[in-house]
């Protein structure tokens, strides 16, 4: 069993639930009468889509690039796997990512991406929840006449929102977050040895730097990681305790131990 993280580096909302949920009114139009969010990404570019854990391509569908994702194993908080639909990504991410029925993503691999890929109005990706085992062709018409996912899920009930999400619009729901005990440091680097690192420094990832999370290890020199966004140097755009959160070309990259940085000068 477990978690299923939040797919993007930014969470923007930009039409929610067509159901009432959680204190937010629903919206009657495209999602009317179930729990598909469109997402935005950061800003209105297009934004890429990251394995929110092992998952199998199990159906593509339309011009409007539709795919389902299913876990490969149980999903922690639902007691079973769970179905991921996205919809609109553009016909030349798609046959770069390789896409086809089978392919398995590992976790943190990029999947989908934001785009314009059917009818739509501007970049993002439709995204709904469902409980698997895949059946059918993966959704039906609701009683709006809207296609849903089978058996659909929350999303911001399933999805566990890492400390590294950078949040601009949550849609008014409330999402469940990362333990910060979660990620755990593996490091050779002596307490005594920590430089004092603040908001504003430069900085880089020590090559010793391993953490493992949801029992899987990531670090710069390894390559299975959740998020692959390991560059020369960083920012550090907050420090909490021992946490920094790093962001390198304006968008948030990591979350480190301080211990596993080291200053740059210049």
């Amino acid at each position: 069993m477990e978690k299923m993280f939040f797919p993007m580096q930014a969470l923007r909302v930009t039409q929610g639930y067509g159901v009432a949920y959680g204190g937010v009114k629903a919206n009657t139009y495209s999602h009317a009468g179930g729990y598909a969010l469109d997402l935005g990404g950061a800003d209105g570019g297009a934004d890429w889509l990251f394995a929110p854990c092992d998952m199998v391509v199990r159906r593509i569908y339309g011009s409007y690039n539709a795919v389902w994702f299913e876990s490969l194993e149980e999903i922690e908080g639902v007691g079973g796997t769970v179905i991921m639909l996205c919809l609109h990504m553009n016909n030349a991410d798609r046959e770069a990512l390789g896409m086809r029925v089978g392919k398995v993503f590992k976790r943190g691999e990029k999947c989908y991406r934001e785009g314009m890929a059917g009818k739509v109005t501007g970049t993002h990706v439709h995204l709904e929840l469902g409980r698997g085992p895949m059946t059918g062709t993966g959704w039906a018409v609701n009683a709006q006449g809207v296609w849903v996912i089978n058996r659909p899920l929350v999303p911001s009930e399933v999805f566990t929102l890492g400390t590294d999400v950078k949040v601009v619009n949550t849609g008014g729901y409330a999402w469940r977050r990362e333990n910060p005990e979660d990620t755990a440091l593996v490091s050779s680097v002596p307490a005594a040895a920590a430089p004092v690192i603040r908001a504003g420094d430069r900085v880089r990832i020590r090559e010793t730097a391993v953490y493992t999370d949801g029992g899987r290890r990531w670090g710069p020199t390894y390559t299975g990681g959740r998020f692959r966004l390991w560059f020369p140097t960083y920012t550090v755009r907050s420090v909490q305790g021992k946490r920094a959160v790093l962001t390198a070309l304006g968008v948030v990259a990591a979350a480190v131990n301080t211990r596993d940085l080291e200053p740059v000068n210049g």
